[in-house]
């Protein structure tokens, strides 16, 4: 369930938005995604943010919301593993757990509707979540206009700008998170294998983590041997002023700096995987597990209150 820390930084609204971010991206495990900002005249804008990117954004997405615009998010990409099942009743979300159907999040959209992500537990092509989607949102009277496999999903921490949920103070609702934990729906798997198997033709999930890691490299070309040569640097300086460095402590300080720099999520991956001392030997058959839990520890810090600056030599 949920495990996400206190607030160690001062109670501020934007700080309040900082965690309600943070939190529903520690949920759906997600490092590179889209925003969406829907204006009141009715403009989509659509942005690829990384989670420093959304750090960095977010006053102005406060603005925007402030002045009528509603703030969405979705997984960037082709393949990932998250399904939205839009406009359930709570009566609906229990009925999920005992299903095997656990959302990975929940969030309260407006008074007494709500929206849950499933976490299917592999990357997965859209064909497949949109199948999933639609079975979700028919069994637990879910909208089925939004089960297409890639909807937008309302972003905590904002207000629902809807004209029908303004109040009488003229204040409209926060999208809250009344839900989250960090796992995969139990039956995703058994429902995936089957309909690969009655379907041969439908896309499934990726071969290997080995296509992942080519794919990562070839999108973030420009970006990763910046990063790469970082994250050599950052470890040279620790290691020639702590010679009896713990090689993991090491690797989240480099971590938690990088994503402070404005380094994208996959870059810093990418970075760790080419750089992180005896990475092959230390973590020998658990290597994608390390890195996603080592960013996701590095996020986690800077959403609550800064990063690992003060620790790291040259920083002081």
């Amino acid at each position: 369930m949920e495990r996400v820390p206190s607030l160690s930084i001062a109670v501020t609204s934007k700080n309040l938005t900082v965690a309600a971010i943070a939190r529903q991206l520690l949920a759906m495990k997600i490092g590179a995604f889209l925003v969406g900002v829907l204006k009141p005249d009715g403009k989509m804008i659509n942005l690829h943010y990384t989670w420093a990117d959304l750090y960095h954004a977010i006053s102005w997405l406060r603005h925007e919301n402030a002045k009528g615009a509603h703030i969405y998010i979705k997984p960037a990409g082709e393949r990932h593993p998250l399904v939205l099942v839009d406009d359930i009743a709570h009566e609906a979300i229990g009925q999920m757990q005992q299903d095997g159907w656990e959302p990975c999040l929940v969030t309260e959209t407006s008074p007494r509707n709500y929206q849950a992500w499933i976490h299917l537990g592999t990357p997965v092509a859209v064909a497949i979540r949109k199948t999933v989607a639609r079975k979700l949102a028919a069994t637990y009277h879910g909208d089925p206009n939004s089960a297409d496999g890639d909807h937008y999903g309302r972003l905590a921490g904002f207000t629902n700008r809807k004209e029908k949920y303004r109040r009488p103070n003229g204040m409209y609702p926060f999208v809250k998170i009344v839900m989250m934990q960090e796992k995969s729906a139990t039956q995703a798997e058994t429902l995936i294998e089957a309909l690969s198997s009655s379907n041969p033709n439908l896309p499934h999930k990726e071969a290997n983590s080995e296509n992942r890691h080519v794919e990562t490299r070839m999108a973030h070309t420009g970006e990763a041997p910046k990063a790469i040569r970082e994250y050599h640097r950052q470890a040279k300086v620790i290691k020639a002023l702590y010679p009896n460095t713990d090689y993991s402590r090491l690797d989240w300080m480099i971590v938690t700096e990088m994503l402070e720099q404005g380094f994208s999520v996959a870059a810093v991956e990418v970075a760790m995987r080419e750089a992180s001392p005896l990475l092959e030997e230390r973590k020998k058959g658990h290597i994608d597990d390390y890195i996603t839990r080592t960013v996701t520890k590095a996020m986690h810090a800077i959403a609550n209150g800064g990063s690992m600056n003060s620790e790291l030599p040259g920083n002081k």
